[in-house]
């Protein structure tokens, strides 16, 4: 699918010598709706159907999938593909477990490489799958790095804060102490914690 885009000036808009009437509204109104293709992949409950077909643990019972966590697709290069991660929450009898998956959709019409012919199991890390109903390309993904700083916790706790204080305090450089034998005690330590983001 290409799509010819022309930028036209305001005097453009409204020329009438070639007949051109340009109403702004008209031209983005078919950018207000999401093309079918696109919504079909976005759509939770179709791609669990999807999933729960083609990928033999879940079609044969030994797997259950419980949960897809859809996030939006981004637009990645020019070759008209989006890709994303999500996460499976899948369930057997040890439990339930989030697989990670990498996505990747490309629109209607453009030639889609390296689908694979048959499915590996999805506890291995070469998984892939896909799902033509959708138009999705699966993969076994990456888990999203941790935001948590083991420092933090005890910056934002007052009795272990006031230590980690006074040490980087007495270490810091020379260039920045008012005086060399002087040396800080804190009374009292206060936190307020701060989110990760």
């Amino acid at each position: 699918m290409a799509i010819k885009v022309e930028l036209l000036n305001p005097s453009q808009w409204a020329n009438e010598s070639d007949g051109l009437q340009l109403d702004a509204a008209q031209a983005v109104r078919p950018l207000g709706t999401i093309p079918a293709w696109l919504a079909a992949a976005l759509d939770r409950d179709q791609v669990m159907a999807a999933l729960n077909r083609h990928v033999p643990e879940f079609a044969s019972g030994a797997l259950e999938l419980r949960d897809c966590v859809i996030d939006l697709l981004h637009l990645k290069n020019s070759d008209s593909e989006w890709e994303r991660n999500w996460v499976l929450t899948v369930a057997d009898a040890d439990g339930e477990r989030r697989f990670p998956i990498r996505v990747k959709l490309s629109a209607p019409g453009v030639a889609t490489s390296d689908l694979p012919t048959e499915t590996s199991p999805i506890e291995s890390s070469d998984w892939q799958c896909w799902l033509p109903e959708v138009g999705l390309l699966c993969k076994r993904g990456k888990s999203k790095k941790s935001k948590d700083f083991p420092t933090l916790a005890a910056l934002t706790d007052g009795v272990q804060a006031g230590p980690l204080l006074e040490q980087a305090y007495a270490h810091r450089p020379p260039a920045t102490r008012m005086c060399r034998s002087a040396r800080v005690y804190l009374r009292c330590c206060t936190t307020s914690p701060a989110k990760a983001q």
